[in-house]
């Protein structure tokens, strides 16, 4: 019987308990040291302490020196969690390679090229475009089409305070075992929980319409990462992002649905794992630390920390549209940083370099 996780987890812990699987040129590749086992798990960021538990086990059984083993993760703080674990262990002189490396910056080229996002952005000409049509711009964008406790939260706050005319909102499922919350009371009510189902699917085109159903890609199934029309960036200000794992101990997994809209132009305001905002200064982005009180990313406790962001979103929901497009005016070097940052990212090089040690 294989222990209770997510399924991404559990891949991580099969993957590390069955390296046995492995050839056995490579095998003998590894434990004569001319060839580096490289363990990729990059689309994914989960907590790693029960992977590198039963992985270094794996390779003293196999008898397979660490020094030669590569684990990349988009788990930005894995590599501070691996030291962390291997403090009190006795093989800690020989370690594994964790490589922490945000995937989803790299994905934002393969989705330029795809056509799905902007090849050039120019904040000055962002700029002209919202001041032209400030009539059809909104001031939030809701990023995440899937359901998780959080984002059932996020949307009984914005029916509770009917903000509807403030968002551009892609939402079609509402799960219902996700409604024993004591920390929310005023919105875990089923009066709220009916007037918000009633509403449901919130498809902001023909793309969000059409993706529905079975998890899957194209027409008639539900593909969770379908990127959203740049127009959509255009004809908003700010996008709320409820980000992965954001509960979940150990873990640090920034998902596209902060690169995308940071790439095209946006400010985001999200719901993350605890000082996410921390690792992505770290990674070299700029924060809005002037226009808004950032020290949620400090608060350990989940739901608080949710709570924080509700209040800054309601908040901002109560400033002016001209107010909004003022901030979001003064923001023009920071939002230009963040996506040049992105389209410059040299992600092979600098993933390459983390593996070969050079």
């Amino acid at each position: 019987s294989f222990p209770t996780r997510r399924s991404s987890d559990l891949h991580n812990w099969l993957a590390a308990k069955h390296l046995n699987l492995l050839p056995e040129y490579v095998l003998s590749g590894l434990r004569s040291n001319n060839c580096r086992l490289i363990l990729d798990n990059t689309l994914e960021g989960d907590k790693a302490e029960e992977f590198y538990e039963t992985l270094y086990k794996s390779l003293h059984s196999l008898d397979i020196n660490p020094d030669y083993v590569t684990y990349v993760t988009s788990n930005l703080i894995a590599e501070e969690t691996h030291t962390k674990w291997l403090a009190d262990k006795s093989y800690k002189d020989n370690r594994i390679n964790v490589v922490s490396f945000p995937w989803n910056i790299y994905d934002v080229k393969r989705l330029i090229s795809l056509g799905h996002l902007p090849v050039e952005v120019n904040i000055e000409k962002e700029i002209e475009y919202k001041k032209e049509n400030h009539n059809k711009v909104k001031p939030f964008l809701k990023v995440n089409r899937t359901c998780r406790p959080e984002r059932n939260i996020f949307m009984l706050f914005v029916n509770k305070l009917n903000l509807y005319s403030r968002f551009k909102i892609s939402f079609n499922n509402y799960n219902k075992d996700y409604d024993l919350f004591d920390w929310f009371p005023d919105l875990i009510v089923q009066d709220n929980i009916d007037s918000l189902i009633a509403k449901i699917p919130f498809d902001i085109d023909k793309s969000d319409k059409d993706n529905h159903g079975p998890p899957g890609i194209g027409v008639g199934k539900f593909d969770a990462d379908l990127p959203f029309n740049p127009l959509h960036y255009r004809n908003t200000l700010i996008s709320t992002v409820m980000c992965a794992f954001p509960f979940v101990e150990n873990a640090c997994h920034i998902h596209s649905s902060t690169y995308n809209p940071m790439y095209c132009g946006h400010p985001v305001l999200q719901f993350g794992p605890v000082r996410h905002l921390k690792k992505l200064k770290e990674l070299g982005f700029k924060t809005f630390n002037k226009w808004r009180d950032e020290s949620y990313d400090e608060e350990e406790f989940g739901w608080g920390r949710l709570t924080k962001v509700l209040f800054i979103v309601e908040k901002l929901c109560n400033k002016s549209d001209k107010d909004l497009l003022d901030m979001y005016i003064k923001m023009k070097d920071t939002l230009q940083h963040n996506s040049d940052l992105i389209k410059n990212y040299d992600s092979i090089n600098i993933l390459t370099k983390r593996i070969t040690g050079e």
